[in-house]
């Protein structure tokens, strides 16, 4: 059984619509997997290494930075708008001055009028600033608050509340 799209016109969108009448059962390897071919330079790196994380260079560099600690989709967007870096690119495409741009802004980012209420660690304990930690500073400053927290037993959710049901009301 072969699908046969038909075209429908409809005012109130903008185009053609294509209606699937039927599923196909047998599907065309080329139709079947749709994937991009990535052509790769000599220069081209597979995983890089950034701020103690490896990180997959066939990745497009937004999604790439996300794999490292501490980094989301969104502050991996600005980051990269901020570094003037083409969105569409690999991070294995990346040059040594613009992974080096990245990280500057990642390590900096008050100094590239990222807001305050961007970052990760708003008004820190210990030191009342704003700042965005990343990989093993996010582990340590994680540990030091929880090590805060015992110590002075704020512990709200091990503690255990014992009710008797048996009773009637």
């Amino acid at each position: 059984m072969n699908q046969i799209p038909t075209q429908v016109e409809n005012p109130n969108f903008f185009g053609t619509i294509f209606i699937s009448l039927q599923r196909r059962e047998h599907r065309d390897l080329e139709e079947e997997t749709l994937i991009m071919s990535l052509v790769a330079n000599e220069d081209f790196q597979h995983i890089l290494r950034v701020l103690n994380t490896n990180v997959d260079g066939k990745k497009k560099i937004m999604f790439a930075l996300t794999s490292i600690k501490g980094i989301g989709r969104r502050y991996a967007n600005i980051v990269c708008k901020k570094a003037d870096v083409d969105m569409n690119k690999r991070a294995g495409e990346l040059t040594a001055a613009e992974l080096e741009n990245l990280m500057v802004i990642v390590a900096n980012p008050r100094q590239f009028k990222i807001p305050d209420w961007f970052l990760n660690r708003k008004k820190d304990y210990k030191d009342g600033r704003y700042s965005q930690v990343v990989s093993n500073a996010l582990d340590m400053k994680l540990r030091d608050d929880l090590e805060r927290l015992k110590k002075i037993r704020f512990v709200l959710f091990t503690i255990s509340v014992k009710m008797n049901f048996s009773s009637a009301i």
